[in-house]
C-alpha cells in the first residue's frame, strides 16, 4: 500500500490515479495520520436480462395464499 500526504497528492493526482487503476491501494495521510484509503472500483458485471430464466423456474399457484393462523402466530412469536 502506497502512502502519500494530502499536500503531495494534489500535485501527483495523475500518477496516483494510474497506480490505483493498476490495482494498488493508496493511503492518504495528513500530518502523518491516515485519513482516507483510495482503491479502484471493481468493473461492472454484465447487466441481468429480465426474463432470461423463463421456463427454468417453477412457482406454486398458491405461493401467495394466506398463511395459516398457527404458523403466522409462531412466526411472529406471539
Amino acid at each position: 500500500m502506497h502512502t502519500i500526504d494530502i499536500a503531495a497528492f494534489q500535485n501527483q493526482l495523475p500518477n496516483v490515479l494510474e497506480a490505483i487503476s493498476r490495482g494498488e491501494e493508496v493511503l492518504l495521510s495528513l500530518d502523518g495520520q491516515p485519513v482516507a484509503q483510495l482503491v479502484a472500483i471493481p468493473p461492472r458485471r454484465e447487466l441481468r436480462e429480465p426474463g432470461s430464466m423463463a421456463g427454468q423456474i417453477w412457482m406454486s399457484e398458491d405461493f401467495d395464499a394466506s398463511v395459516p393462523e398457527d404458523i403466522l402466530v409462531a412466526f411472529e412469536g406471539k
